[in-house]
């Protein structure tokens, strides 16, 4: 039987370690997004925004796990309802701090791509992302506490539903989804210009939070 891990909010010190694991979450969808040249990479870039204190990224929005020797091994992120002013700002603000004016435009033009494969959240339905764990650590238990952190959350915030997008060919993913109570809803196609920066068909899962 695997042991509940603590989970707990993160700081810029997991920068390093955190930029890995989100990266490990969706890394075609990643790379498609943010590596637009020879120089900036998403590596790179979700490092530098994970330090930060506010925008998508930051670990103000990530909880997770660490080992007994500090090291985060485990993270994820969760969100309901539209973004902030100042998240949107800050966001905006990283990319053009990392890649400069004209290579933020090729980010945000990428970004558009995302659209058909990513669900958005509405008024009963909790999202969570970003869920990565150290393959040192895998089938200990982590990934089961994060999801249920983010459930708590969800709950305690009167959400009905708690959903995910996860890459259509991520077999172990999507199983141990579904061993939790996560059933598929819908299959989502990438656009002729994702699917030349490499976007993959993704498959929305929900989970019922009913008591």
């Amino acid at each position: 039987m695997h042991r509940e891990w603590r989970v707990k909010g993160l700081s810029a010190a997991d920068a390093r370690h955190a930029a890995a694991l989100i990266y490990s979450s969706g890394p075609r969808s990643l790379s498609a997004l943010f590596d637009v040249d020879d120089v900036h990479t998403a590596l790179d870039f979700l490092g530098l925004a994970f330090a930060a204190d506010e925008g998508q990224f930051s670990h103000r929005y990530h909880q997770g796990v660490h080992a007994p020797d500090g090291r985060l091994v485990g993270l994820v992120t969760h969100w309901h309802g539209p973004p902030s002013v100042a998240y949107r700002q800050a966001t905006l603000q990283l990319l053009l701090d990392y890649y400069g004016e004209e290579s933020t435009r090729a980010v945000i033009g990428r970004s558009q791509c995302l659209a058909p494969v990513v669900t958005l959240p509405d008024a009963d339905r909790w999202i969570l992302g970003h869920l990565g764990v150290d393959p040192a650590f895998h089938r200990q238990g982590i990934a089961r506490s994060l999801v249920n952190a983010v459930e708590q959350a969800a709950q305690q915030a009167g959400c009905a539903t708690l959903g995910l997008d996860v890459e259509a060919d991520n077999d172990t993913a999507i199983a141990f989804y579904q061993s939790i109570g996560f059933k598929p809803l819908e299959r989502n196609e990438p656009d002729a210009q994702g699917a030349s920066l490499g976007l993959v068909p993704h498959l929305f899962l929900s989970k019922s939070l009913a008591a």
